[in-house]
């Protein structure tokens, strides 16, 4: 599970070089890599993109950001991420998703 805090600054990209220092989405290796996280002693978090779907959707986004407000800019913290999406989903939050995926495992 991606949390609010690893997901609010990510970047959509084509490359790795030049992006040790920030979270991103590499859509020619399709890979997520967080380097930016709780666990940051552990060296960066990297999660393959299986979804073929996400190919498309992904570069239309390139060199722009994943998420961000209504004025194109990124969220400044992970509370104010929060608190759109629970506005913005039946007043659901983020790590119900974690949820949801826990359950559809079962």
């Amino acid at each position: 599970m991606i949390r609010p805090s690893e997901i609010i600054d990510m970047k959509i990209t084509d490359t790795d070089e030049g992006n040790d220092k920030i979270n991103y989405i590499n859509v020619v290796s399709k890979k997520i890599v967080i380097n930016n996280h709780k666990n940051d002693r552990k060296g960066p978090k990297i999660i393959n993109i299986t979804e073929n779907k996400l190919d498309g959707i992904l570069w239309k986004g390139l060199n722009k950001y994943l998420i961000t407000n209504l004025n194109n800019e990124i969220y400044t913290c992970s509370s104010s991420f929060s608190k759109m999406f629970k506005n913005n989903f039946d007043n659901h939050n983020p790590y119900d998703l974690k949820e949801t995926q826990t359950k559809s495992k079962s």
